[in-house]
């Protein structure tokens, strides 16, 4: 970790963890430690000692200059590393102050979606990516593994899912997507209107 501690250092700061659970007692106090990401996707710390961790936070904060190949490789080798729970702020941006990385955010979030599939976030994200590009039928594919994992993930999901299959003139399960966008947040006003419109011109 950059300035932080080695694994000397972090085995002792477990033993001061281990005096503070026997000295309040009831409690269990999670270890964890946020490592960086080296230039070849490898962290800064072995494996053996990040394995004995709850918690482990992987973050690139080097070389934030790389090439969008580089950096994406970077990135995917870290979230395969099996002891990595989570990527820490990945576009390294500084609103303000520094630019974000250059990296395939698609394929970051597939591998992450491999390592991790039973998280809806992720195949929402790859959503919301595929949508905004128009790979309507990818979008779509990506929101029906989200929502099949948490039918109540956003009113946003069934709004875009009722756009897409209007595009397809599937009007039924248009208006359908855009009923359940209403039943989840009652003010999605695009959801409404669309539903208004599309009634109105039936």
């Amino acid at each position: 970790m950059a300035h932080g501690l080695d694994a000397k250092r972090l085995r002792e700061q477990w033993k001061e963890i281990e005096k503070v659970e026997a000295k309040v007692g009831g409690i269990r106090m999670l270890r964890g430690i946020e490592v960086d990401v080296l230039d070849d996707g490898g962290l800064d710390l072995p494996a053996a000692v990040l394995r004995e961790l709850d918690w482990v936070v992987a973050s690139v904060h080097s070389k934030l200059e790389m090439d969008r190949d580089a950096m994406t490789k970077r990135m995917i080798a870290a979230i395969r590393n099996p002891v990595v729970d989570v990527i820490g702020h990945p576009s390294s941006r500084l609103i303000g102050g520094r630019e974000p990385t250059n990296f395939d955010l698609g394929e970051v979030l597939r591998a992450a979606l491999h390592e991790e599939p039973s998280l809806p976030q992720l195949s929402k994200n790859l959503g919301d990516l595929a949508y905004r590009a128009a790979h309507y039928d990818e979008a779509w594919d990506a929101y029906q593994r989200a929502i099949k994992l948490d039918p109540v993930l956003g009113d946003d999901v069934y709004f875009k899912l009722g756009n897409i299959a209007y595009k397809r003139l599937d009007r039924d399960s248009a208006a359908d997507l855009w009923r359940k966008a209403l039943e989840l947040n009652p003010k999605h006003e695009l959801a409404r209107t669309n539903l208004d419109t599309m009634s109105a011109v039936t």
